[in-house]
This record gives structure tokens, sequence and C-alpha cells, in this order.
């Protein structure tokens, strides 16, 4: 069963460029991995800080996998040095949605 997570994620303006760069290069990567049917950033056309991510995984193991690829690893080290503002993030699984702790991810997978 496919796993789903959609997400935002507020930067402050002076990351912005960092982060659109950092996400072009995690979109690219994650979308070649064993296990995604779809990988996307979006900036938001109305507030430039805003992103949102949109991840559908063959199931749970893919994106267990995906935490601990390379790019997944660079990609933190942005968020380490550019930390969003806030961020949500839901796991959607056959018609069930719970937030996704994204700061134990993080923590378990530095």
């Amino acid at each position: 069963m496919p796993t789903i997570i959609t997400a935002t994620a507020q930067f402050a303006p002076e990351h912005v460029d960092q982060v659109h760069a950092a996400s072009a290069i995690m979109t690219t990567a994650s979308q070649a991995e064993d296990g995604c049917i779809d990988y996307a950033f979006s900036q938001d056309v109305t507030d430039p800080t805003l992103f949102r991510i949109v991840e559908i995984w063959v199931d749970d193991a893919a994106l267990a996998q995906h935490f601990k690829t390379p790019h997944m690893a660079v990609f933190s080290e942005t968020l380490a040095t550019c930390p969003p503002v806030s961020i949500e993030a839901i796991r959607h699984v056959g018609g069930q949605s719970a937030p996704l702790d994204v700061e134990a991810i993080q923590k378990a997978h530095p």
C-alpha cells in the first residue's frame, strides 16, 4: 500500500535561495530512488518562503530507505544551516492520516 507524505515548510527569507537549490537536487535524486512513485517540492506562488512537498512511496520500507540516502544527509545539512521557521508533515496510508514527527526522523538519521 503506498505511503504518501504531504508537508509544508516555511523558511526565513534569507534562506529561500539556498533551500530552493537544495530542494532541486533532493527532488532529482529522490525521484531516481527505487520505491519512489513521485516526489515534488514546490514554492508557493504567493509566499516564496513557503515550500510544499508531496512524496509518494511504494510502501513504508521505501520511505525508511529514503531517509538513509546520501542526498537526504546532504539535504539535512542544509536544514541544519537553514532551519525551517515551521514545518508540518502528514503521513497518509490506507485512508488513515497522522502527523509525521520530522524532528525525530532528523535525529534518527543525521
